[in-house]
């Protein structure tokens, strides 16, 4: 072409787009891990009063949002800072941290997102291996922290295994070294119930990213947010941008967060009847399932191209993994448990009692 981009662009790839082109809406999606739940009434009401009112043609107010966050999260406002989704906010941080020839230290497999997002950098994404059971290795982590290692991340739980790591592991990581930042992206928390904000007072390196995306419900509208250090959000609000979060997302989580029953409901049904129905469903037919914090399992199974094609011929989708880890897996996302009662039944007429044992790494 005419123009020439920087370098470390033109060496990356395009981010793929996980549907390939198809109406999603079709389909019963289980492949994002979405929230599959219609909005509470207060929501739904609140965005049509806002459409009909200032909400396409006036520039969005963050301002009073940040009060009704920092309840929810018992986080002081100035250690939050809201961002186009969490997939922004991560490209805050890394833009702030990470520059050419520096390394990010991730797990593997996991959010692809981290790598494909150094690369544009110029900067490489160093990753340590998750145990044959799909475990955290807090040691073997650690070993891996070489001088270019910019930025340490982890995901808890981890996307797409659904790996808990343990606080204290996240804890110890921090205390080695208290000059690095050190990334837990807590996504699923609303599903897992667990988080490290309760150690931001003591480490002013951890940054904690999360989203509306999930267990809220909100992935279409974009919300995602950062809970650090003070100083840490400072530096951050010099990458973003003053209406980066539009008014319609803003005033959607607001409303959720003075009705949050209706998520806690959601997230009970999902992970108290729906995930256990799947998961014990699956074990009886010998197919080797990982323990999981979110809102979704992995399946490791023969012949899974055949099953994830026969579902999505029946109108499901499901995520099939491409990581060599995990190459003959498949991410099942967890809904309602009307919703998972036919999925089970469905993947009953295709699947037979065989497994595949886990592959030595």
């Amino acid at each position: 072409m005419a123009v020439s981009v920087l370098p470390d662009v033109a060496d990356a790839t395009e981010f793929p787009l996980p549907w390939n082109g198809k109406d999603r809406s079709r389909y019963v999606r289980l492949d994002l891990s979405e929230a599959l739940v219609t909005p509470p009434d207060n929501v739904v009401e609140a965005l049509s009063s806002l459409a009909a009112s200032t909400g396409f043609t006036s520039y969005p107010n963050e301002t009073a949002f940040y009060s009704s966050l920092s309840q929810y999260t018992a986080v002081p406002e100035r250690n939050l800072l809201l961002t186009n989704g969490s997939d922004h906010a991560i490209q805050i941080v890394m833009r702030a941290f990470v520059g050419s020839g520096d390394s990010v230290l991730t797990s593997a497999p996991t959010f692809p997102m981290y790598a494909h997002i150094a690369t544009t950098l110029g900067a490489e994404a160093k990753e340590v291996p998750l145990t044959t059971d799909m475990e955290f290795d807090v040691d073997a982590y650690l070993e891996n922290v070489s001088d270019r290692v910019r930025l340490l991340v982890i995901v808890n739980p981890n996307n797409p295994t659904g790996t808990r790591v343990q606080l204290d592991d996240i804890e110890k990581i921090l205390q080695a070294h208290p000059n690095r930042p050190v990334l837990v992206d807590e996504a699923y928390f609303e599903y897992s119930g667990e988080t490290a904000s309760g150690l931001l007072p003591d480490y002013a390196n951890l940054i904690i990213l999360r989203s509306f995306s999930k267990a809220f419900g909100l992935a279409g509208l974009r919300l995602g947010y950062v809970i650090s250090h003070s100083d840490i959000v400072s530096e951050l609000k010099k990458l973003r941008q003053p209406f980066d979060v539009n008014s319609f997302a803003l005033v959607a989580a607001a409303e959720h967060l003075k009705n949050p029953a209706h998520m806690h409901h959601y997230v009970e049904e999902v992970m108290e009847r729906s995930k256990p129905l799947v998961e014990s469903s699956l074990r009886a037919k010998g197919i080797c399932v990982f323990p999981s914090s979110g809102n979704f399992l992995l399946a490791r199974m023969k012949h899974r191209d055949r099953i994830v094609k026969g579902l999505r011929e029946q109108g499901v989708l499901v995520a099939p993994q491409r990581h060599p880890m995990i190459a003959d897996s498949m991410r099942i996302g967890i809904g309602p448990i009307k919703i998972m009662t036919d999925f089970m039944a469905m993947l009953d007429r295709m699947i037979g009692d065989e497994c595949n044992p886990p592959r030595a790494t």
